[in-house]
């Protein structure tokens, strides 16, 4: 019955949400990997959701759907670190995307390094062009999705030579849009 209910969920949201998510993706945003820890658990996931929202205090937002496994991390935990990534890191973020870190090891499933954050006790992504280290300070329900709102408590941005192109959801190759179709803008 669980299996059924989640088809159904599935299916009305693709008939409900495809034109609005048509016209929100007209515009391209870069694609983050969003790292967190709790009591060992540790997970991954790719995130087209997020934004900027203070300088002074400086405050970031990402928006996950409220069921996933890292939005229960991020709750329990009450830390995340949004990684930038290089567009060469693609089929990991696309592979981090296809599965529940419920499940599986997201790390291993991706073979993406990391490291322990700076500030906080989370893992941060080695090869990360950037990272922002966040302190959820707000959580804010917006339908069937989570606004975690974190206060950047550390930030970290790779030398100049460093910097490469920024994976973003509406990249093409041979004209069809890359992106996770689980239905999810959120990650899993």
């Amino acid at each position: 019955m669980k299996i059924l209910k989640e088809l159904i969920r599935r299916i009305r949201f693709k008939l409900y949400a495809s034109e609005y998510m048509r016209v929100a993706y007209l515009h391209p945003r870069s694609v983050v990997l969003v790292t967190v820890r709790h009591e060992g658990a540790e997970n991954l996931l790719p995130l087209d959701w997020h934004l900027p929202l203070s300088f002074f205090p400086k405050l970031y937002g990402i928006s996950l759907e409220s069921r996933n496994y890292s939005s229960e991390l991020i709750r329990k935990s009450g830390a995340f670190a949004v990684n930038f990534m290089p567009y060469e890191f693609e089929p990991a973020m696309l592979a981090a995307g296809r599965t529940s870190g419920r499940t599986a090891d997201k790390f291993a499933l991706t073979s993406l390094s990391r490291k322990e954050g700076e500030a906080l006790p989370l893992p941060i992504l080695v090869d990360a062009m950037g990272v922002l280290e966040c302190k959820v300070v707000q959580t804010v329900e917006t339908g069937d999705h989570t606004l975690f709102v974190g206060k950047v408590v550390h930030e970290m941005l790779a030398p100049k030579n460093q910097q490469r192109q920024v994976y973003h959801v509406t990249d093409a190759v041979k004209g069809k849009v890359i992106r996770d179709d689980t239905g999810s803008g959120g990650g899993v």
